[in-house]
């Protein structure tokens, strides 16, 4: 039997409900259905009553919990010693799609240089994969741009990045890179794909205030798309977080446009275990913050030397 699955029975045994252990360990209901359902069937034993929506632990299942109880603490206990006595410490690390390449690199070699003898792994995939696979211990670190208060993980989070509407720079003169909402509306809009963080930022807004979601021309997940369309079709805006644009900023291909009452900044979390046993973890968490604060810094001042335009909060 899977280790990762006595992990969410005794998270349904202590939430008192699939619902709450999906919620507690970042997977979905099905998943925890599912799973109980395997052992279950595996043994041959009925775990729960389920009484009016409610679970009711079994004598069985009562039996079974202690353990699991005591197989999870003795798998932490040995992953702990085995790293203790390994010669080649490794630090593994998820990555959310959305944390600039460049950001990383730069926090790897600072880590390097305290660590030399500490391997670092690198993983880039979804937020809610990530965390799912953090809870069956396959990371030491998940860096993310969204996460749930959680029991089981230590989360800090951490000022990132703004997101920006941009169009191409021949098309927009200076008295154009300011729009109001219905301006903007007439435009075409190239977005990444719902689930992105800046996508639900906008559509979220757009909801509250207006009442109403965007139908852009381009949804995409990848950002160079989103830029080649904006650069190729006229009267098209795009919006994306600031590291995303940075390089075509720099190469002056295109120009950030400010839309009255709209200000979407992107925060990332940094996750890591409450009981930290890889070599090198805390420093790295520490790296994580001490980066993205001076990215912070080093984005205000080149959004200063482009002319980043003011606008006021409410309409004129």
């Amino acid at each position: 039997m899977k280790m990762h699955y006595w992990r969410i029975f005794v998270a349904v045994c202590e939430s008192g409900s699939v619902s709450a252990a999906a919620r507690k360990l970042f997977v979905t209901q099905p998943t925890v259905s599912r799973v109980i359902m395997e052992i279950e069937r595996h043994y041959g034993l009925r775990l729960f009553e389920r009484i009016n929506n409610h679970l009711i632990l079994t004598s069985d299942g009562l039996a079974i919990l202690g353990y699991a109880r005591e197989l999870l603490l003795h798998c932490e206990q040995m992953e702990t010693a085995i790293m203790g006595l390994s010669n080649r410490h490794r630090l593994r690390v998820g990555l959310s799609p959305t944390f600039s390449h460049s950001i990383i690199m730069d926090i790897l070699k600072k880590f390097q240089i305290q660590y030399p003898d500490v391997e670092v792994t690198l993983c880039v995939d979804q937020a809610s994969y990530l965390i799912e696979r953090m809870t069956a211990g396959e990371f030491d670190i998940v860096v993310s741009h969204r996460m749930q208060e959680s029991k089981s993980f230590l989360i800090q989070e951490i000022p990132g990045d703004e997101h920006f509407f941009f169009a191409k720079r021949k098309n927009i003169s200076p008295d154009k890179q300011i729009l109001s909402f219905d301006e903007l509306k007439k435009k075409k809009l190239c977005l990444k794909i719902k689930g992105h963080v800046s996508r639900d930022m906008l559509d979220s807004l757009t909801q509250e205030r207006y009442g109403l979601l965007f139908s852009p021309v381009l949804e995409s997940v990848d950002a160079r798309a989103v830029v080649g369309f904006v650069l190729n079709i006229k009267n098209s805006v795009g919006m994306l977080p600031y590291w995303e644009l940075h390089e075509y900023l720099v190469k002056d291909l295109i120009s950030i446009i400010q839309v009255r009452e709209f200000k979407s900044t992107r925060n990332f979390c940094v996750i890591s275990r409450k009981r930290k046993t890889a070599p090198g973890e805390k420093m790295f968490v520490s790296l994580v913050q001490s980066v993205l604060q001076d990215y912070k810094v080093y984005m205000e001042k080149q959004l200063q030397a482009i002319g980043y335009p003011y606008v006021p909060d409410t309409e004129p």
